[in-house]
């Protein structure tokens, strides 16, 4: 059985991307979580993207810059830091491969860094 997961507003996304100096474009896949969270003490935001096979988390790092992908494993939790276009990077963080490929490039896609 799916889940019906409803989008946040707009406007709670963008005031919590906005801090940032992010932007999403409006065929992003679908955000059912957006809020701030403290990572490595600075204010980031975090967000649940819904993916084919469920939630995957999302985490938008603007001081984070990084050259290419790079995989992560933690906690049973599989996930990737791939670049953003403007700078910066974004984590995404799922239970398994899969999950997160399946909103990787959307996210890569649709969000940026404003210059």
């Amino acid at each position: 059985m799916r889940v019906n997961y409803n989008s946040v507003p707009r406007t709670r996304l963008t005031s919590v991307l906005s801090p940032a100096g992010a932007s999403m474009q409006t065929d992003a896949p679908l955000v059912s979580y957006a809020k701030s969270c403290l990572i490595n003490g600075q204010l980031v935001p975090h967000l649940v993207v819904q993916g084919a096979d469920g939630p995957v988390t999302v985490l938008v790092l603007p001081n984070e810059k990084v050259d290419g992908p790079i995989s992560i494993m933690r906690n049973g939790l599989e996930g990737v830091i791939v670049p953003v276009e403007g700078g910066g990077s974004v984590a995404i963080i799922g239970r398994d491969a899969a999950s997160v490929e399946s909103v990787r490039q959307q996210t890569q896609e649709s969000l940026a860094f404003d210059i």
